[in-house]
């Protein structure tokens, strides 16, 4: 029998199809339900849409960021500030309002970060403020800002990142 790929994300793309993001690959699903696999030698988070037309993902384990086109090319572009040359995890992935893919980096250790790819895979990384936020999804908010969820094990937050990297996080209460 096959191992399952766990599929942990899943985005409407820019060629009418919905992709997803899976343990060892992205996948394609047609609107007629054809499925076709992409493979990627790893285990792909997170998944978005971008400016170019392609489809954006995290690779989680290997530390990179991963184009793959509508006819399969997958371009894997490593995060250049991997800790111990271990993953930097990248987990959530959106097209931000300057025309570049975001993504977070939640690396098991201090610091955590938010970076920013270019459609020419030029990524800028920015250091989120707190103790240990454990920065996972990230959206493109109506603001032109981005926004992205951190949780750790005390203290729960929404942080607020601007195109130039600032960053304010605003408390979430707990019960």
């Amino acid at each position: 029998p096959q191992a399952p790929t766990y599929p942990s994300a899943v985005v409407a793309g820019p060629d009418g199809n919905v992709w997803f993001a899976q343990r060892g690959g992205v996948g394609r699903i047609t609107p007629s339900g054809d499925v076709t696999t992409f493979a990627v030698n790893g285990i792909p988070a997170g998944i978005a849409p971008g400016p170019d037309g392609h489809l954006w993902f995290t690779e989680n384990f290997r530390g990179a960021i991963g184009r793959v086109t509508a006819s399969g090319t997958v371009t894997l572009f490593p995060i250049p500030t991997r800790p111990g040359g271990g993953s930097s995890n990248p987990l959530g992935i959106a097209a931000g309002p300057d025309g570049n893919l975001w993504f977070t980096e939640d690396n098991g250790a201090k610091p955590a970060k938010v970076a920013s790819i270019t459609p020419a895979g030029v990524m800028t990384e920015y250091v989120l403020p707190g103790d240990r936020p454990q920065p996972a999804t990230i959206v493109a908010g109506p603001d032109g800002n981005l926004w992205v969820t951190q949780t750790n094990d005390t203290a729960t937050s929404v942080a607020r990142v601007t195109p130039s990297g600032l960053s304010t996080s605003f408390p979430v209460a707990t019960k």
